[in-house]
């Protein structure tokens, strides 16, 4: 009983954790130019949490916050215009498609996901091994490509929230306490073997 109920209190202590992280993670990136750094923070905070290592939430996400706030800038600097590019060239076709043929689609949307599924292992590389910032980005093309199943997977956690906010607006309640953190916090089950790997290399 006892146990059940040490258990249980792990669980809540967890996942308040999750959505604490959430709550700092949009607050930190409010400035836009910060986001890199946000979120480099919070796959710090969310692998420490996955492999249920003691620490302080609020405190820990701060410390790699500052850490991690010039190469996290850096790393988000150099992402944002390919984001911008990406949808821009998205939105075009989705206006003006039947001006285009079909495998041009194909390729943008092919295109599109590969680099998503990239930028998704940046931060989490950045949070967890100290690199240049060419190294960390020819990490998480290396990492994808070798877990493209997981990458693909974790491509769907991190877009579930926001398919759930497009079917019911309802759900921008749950995106506030959890829709950043949790799937960080899933993604870090995905990926974690590969990155016990790569720092067994380097050690």
């Amino acid at each position: 009983m006892l146990d059940l109920e040490g258990k249980t209190m792990k669980t809540v202590d967890k996942a308040a954790d999750i959505v604490i992280i959430n709550l700092l993670f949009i607050l930190t990136s409010l400035p836009v130019v910060t986001i890199g750094a946000s979120a480099s923070a919070m796959c710090y905070v969310m692998q420490r949490l996955s492999k249920n290592e003691e620490g302080y939430t609020a405190k820990d996400y701060f410390k790699a916050f500052w850490q991690n706030l010039k190469k996290g800038t850096q790393l988000w600097l150099l992402m944002l215009p390919v984001l911008v590019l990406m949808v821009w060239n998205i939105w075009a076709l989705m206006v003006n498609y039947r001006l285009f043929p079909g495998w041009i689609v194909g390729l943008t949307g092919m295109g599109s996901l590969i680099v998503l599924m990239v930028m998704l292992y940046i931060f989490p590389l950045q949070a967890h091994f100290e690199n240049s910032i060419g190294n960390t980005i020819k990490n998480a093309v290396t990492v994808m490509l070798l877990n493209l199943p997981r990458s693909l997977l974790m491509l769907l956690v991190f877009f579930a929230p926001a398919a759930a906010v497009a079917i019911s607006y309802s759900s921008l309640v749950a995106v506030l306490f959890c829709g950043f953190s949790l799937p960080a916090y899933i993604s870090c089950f995905l990926y974690r073997k590969m990155f016990e790997r790569m720092s067994e290399k380097e050690g």
